[in-house]
């Protein structure tokens, strides 16, 4: 397992097409997975990709974030495409992260 991951990886989306892939590979590694959706029924599927635990909630409440990023090393999150308030849900997801301050911080876009 490589030290940048971490031990402990939030996976958002953990069911969708991106993080779906990304989650089995991680579990095969080691690494604890917290898989992160918005629909329960969805919590089952992520399970049996090899997650450790599912929390379910909505990125775009700031208390639901913060504690489903507490304790993480580190978050897999790729934005949808047409996702709304992506500002507000990136935002989100990076503040829970800077306290304590991680390792590294790596952030995309699309043109």
């Amino acid at each position: 397992m490589s030290e940048a991951i971490g031990k402990r990886v939030l996976c958002v989306g953990a069911n969708g097409a991106k993080a779906g892939l990304v989650v089995p590979q991680l579990a095969k590694r080691g690494v604890y997975v917290r898989g992160m959706d918005q629909n329960d029924g969805e919590r089952q599927a992520v399970l049996d990709q090899g997650a450790s635990e599912v929390v379910v909630g909505n990125l775009t409440e700031a208390a639901f974030v913060e504690e489903a990023v507490k304790g993480m090393d580190s978050v897999f999150y790729i934005s949808p495409e047409a996702v709304q308030q992506e500002a507000e849900v990136g935002k989100a997801l990076a503040v829970p992260s800077i306290s304590p301050p991680r390792a590294s911080q790596r952030w995309t876009t699309r043109d």
